[in-house]
């Protein structure tokens, strides 16, 4: 297993055009054969051919082929995923593999934070996609085209893209528009204690996914547009934030964890990427207006921005959340009382998406975009 193998996957993406559901439109089946024919991994090479036999993907095992049930190894998969797409914004299907070791930040959060199925990893060497594109985050099992061993239900997390973005974008932001009085601890991390932190992240967020008062597995007409997915989002990361960590990981990574979160739900995702498109950087937009407005981002007498005290800003972040989680438990009363069916969740639904043109300051069936706060973080990213 090793650079070689990733590099087979990357060529034969380039040698089959595939269908959506995994066919083979087209395909140099010479060049292929020779690139197959250099893997050292058996069981996927024997996989490979298989398909290609077959003249479809759609029933693929690249995944079961794989040791991905060890703590660390090679992992595999026919995928469709919002990452990946073609010039007309269209997803394709492609064949992704990394590599991967198991990062072991959770043992005690497990307990506390049940979320059994996800997954954080390191990220060896893998696939260009998965190394070239920043949001290409994770790998989850409704993205995996064809069928699944039994039993599998992982999400895989790259932990290392969070660190790249903090380091490449949320960083030097912080150096240039924030008080040295704010993000202190998560600036004074170091890069292990990031990777740690993302693994926190990411256990926390798949938790508030799966104790929500409505589950997207039950409720997912609810969350299921953008706007309703920043409501989402946005929600977890609160709870994350809000999570009593202290015990589980200790104060000083508590401290870091919050930070990381933090600096990514309301500077990254709204600097970074077009609200117009992202529900992610919705939720930031959101988050920004509601702490501005009720005093918990202030200007320094140099115009950096800084934050009150921790506990005084938890308190900030604790009125969001509530305000979100009584928003949710309304729509669950009345989905419960009067049925929940698809109709009646899109029409509570619009409830939920008002709430967040709201707090993003849009009108009535407008699109939310960036205000002053991440227009300047914006014009921050285009200097650094």
């Amino acid at each position: 297993m090793g650079q070689t193998d990733i590099e087979v996957f990357d060529d034969l993406n380039r040698l089959i055009r595939f269908g959506s559901k995994g066919e083979i439109l087209g395909i140099d089946q010479d060049a292929v054969q020779a690139q197959i024919a250099r893997m050292t991994h058996t069981p996927l090479r024997s996989e490979l051919s298989r398909c290609i036999a077959a003249g479809t993907f759609a029933d693929n095992r690249l995944i079961a082929s794989s040791d991905y049930r060890q703590a660390s190894g090679l992992m595999a998969a026919m995928l469709s995923t919002p990452y990946i797409k073609d010039r007309q914004d269209r997803r394709v299907i492609t064949i992704q593999a990394f590599e991967f070791s198991d990062l072991g930040a959770l043992s005690g959060l497990r307990t506390a934070y049940p979320a059994p199925d996800v997954r954080p990893v390191a990220v060896g060497n893998a696939t260009t996609e998965i190394g070239d594109i920043r949001r290409f985050v994770a790998v989850f099992p409704d993205s995996v085209l064809g069928d699944l061993p039994q039993g599998y239900a992982d999400g895989f997390y790259f932990c290392g893209k969070f660190v790249e973005a903090y380091d490449a974008a949320i960083r030097p932001l912080l150096d240039l528009l924030w008080s040295d009085a704010s993000f202190i601890a998560v600036r004074a991390a170091s890069t292990e204690d990031l990777h740690n932190a993302a693994a926190i992240w990411v256990h926390l967020h798949e938790y508030f996914h799966c104790s929500a008062i409505l589950p997207i597995a039950e409720f997912g007409q609810v969350k299921g547009t953008r706007l309703a997915g920043a409501f989402e989002e946005l929600r977890v990361d609160l709870g994350a934030m809000l999570a009593d960590l202290a015990s589980a990981v200790g104060p000083r990574m508590a401290a870091i964890v919050f930070e990381f979160i933090l600096a990514f739900r309301l500077v990254y995702y709204g600097s970074s990427f077009d609200p117009v498109r992202d529900y992610d950087a919705v939720s930031s937009v959101a988050l920004s207006n509601v702490l501005e407005e009720t005093g918990f981002i202030l200007c320094d007498t140099d115009g950096c921005y800084i934050f009150p005290a921790c506990d005084v800003l938890r308190k900030g972040l604790a009125g969001v959340f509530d305000q979100l989680t009584e928003a949710e438990a309304d729509l669950s009363r009345r989905l419960r009382a009067h049925g929940g069916g698809r109709d009646r969740q899109c029409s509570l639904r619009v409830e939920i998406e008002d709430l967040m043109r709201s707090l993003g300051k849009a009108d009535a069936g407008t699109p939310v975009h960036r205000g002053p706060f991440h227009d300047r973080h914006n014009g921050g990213l285009q200097t650094v």
